[in-house]
């Protein structure tokens, strides 16, 4: 023991075992590393990161010791999960992979772990990997009528406010106003950290007041199970696949390409296509910047039009005086 002269952390891993890297196996380590982040994380963030580690635990790799997971280890599972019938987007797996770093981290602080194994996997490319995928007015009423009614109230928020699927599901009874018409994204659930009001529409303002009144108790979440729980990502997922499949009418590949984000995308495009100032619908999607929210705008009417008029009729000797004289800065418009 001690009295021999050996250091402590060697008499602590004979009595105890060694808690190691060696020992430690990621499976194991997923609960701990939740445990140290979950007061460090925004809600919103800790709900999805919940999520995320459930997939990452499902992993052959993760029933290793954490020193015997390799980047090799890491590499074959991205490149099994980009390919085949359940195949995800690489930036999925980027977000996956992420995580994982972060519990490594985690394991390298606390003296388990000495080399990250994610800093030797190559990334997928997320340039132009994206292209905005959002649902007609009819395509929304076919979903929402294929809804059961646990779900509907839960999708017709996500169409009608562009919330985000997390902060949906961290959305409670005080932080809807009905008599104001608002829901409120508290700062703690919001990405950005920012609160923001949204109005409510009047469908939704009336299916929030009846599902209230079903309620109990108006303190706890407003989307969960009949005992209160809230719903979590992979429920919500779920049940908007359930409701793809069975929707009478939506075309095949349309309904392949919805996804929970589809929502977002949704209720922005449809802003935009009605004029809707890109200032306005970046507050209602809490973005911080512009730059995001400019993906939509090729569905603004006339989008670009009236600045290439204006050049047009610049190019025109004859026409220059006249644009000087009667030009108004395209944001004051």
């Amino acid at each position: 023991g001690l009295e021999s002269g050996k250091p402590l952390k060697v008499v602590m891993n004979e009595v105890l075992g060694e808690v190691t890297g060696h020992r430690l196996r990621f499976r194991d380590a997923a609960p701990m590393y939740l445990a140290y982040a979950e007061a460090r994380k925004k809600p919103s963030t800790f709900t999805g990161d919940i999520s995320r580690l459930r997939v990452l635990c499902k992993a052959g790799w993760a029933g290793k010791h954490l020193a015997q997971i390799t980047s090799a280890d890491l590499t074959r599972w991205s490149s099994q999960r980009t390919s085949g019938r359940n195949k995800v987007s690489g930036a999925t797996v980027n977000r996956d992979l992420n995580l994982a770093s972060a519990l490594f981290k985690w394991a390298i602080r606390m003296g388990y772990l000495d080399v990250n194994p994610v800093k030797a996997v190559e990334p997928y490319s997320e340039k132009g990997r994206e292209r905005v995928h959002w649902l007609t007015v009819p395509e929304i009423d076919i979903l929402l009528e294929a809804a059961d009614p646990a779900f509907r109230p839960a999708l017709l928020c996500l169409f009608d406010t562009g919330m985000r699927t997390t902060e949906l599901m961290e959305l409670r009874w005080p932080s809807v106003d009905l008599e104001r018409g608002v829901v409120i994204v508290e700062p703690g659930t919001a990405k950005s950290g920012r609160e923001r009001h949204i109005p409510l529409t009047t469908r939704l303002s009336a299916e929030l007041r009846r599902l209230g009144q079903l309620r109990k108790s108006t303190r706890g979440h407003v989307f969960c199970r009949p005992g209160g729980k809230p719903w979590s990502y992979d429920t919500l997922r779920r049940r908007l696949h359930w409701c793809l499949r069975d929707s009478e009418g939506l075309d095949p590949t349309r309904a392949a390409k919805t996804t929970l984000h589809s929502t977002r995308h949704t209720f922005a495009s449809h802003l935009a296509q009605q004029g809707v100032t890109f200032q306005d619908i970046a507050y209602l999607l809490g973005h911080i910047s512009l730059h995001v929210t400019a993906r939509y705008a090729h569905l603004a009417p006339d989008s670009g039009r009236r600045a290439i008029t204006i050049l047009e009729r610049c190019l025109d000797p004859d026409g220059a005086s006249e644009v000087r004289d009667n030009f108004v800065p395209y944001e004051a418009a």
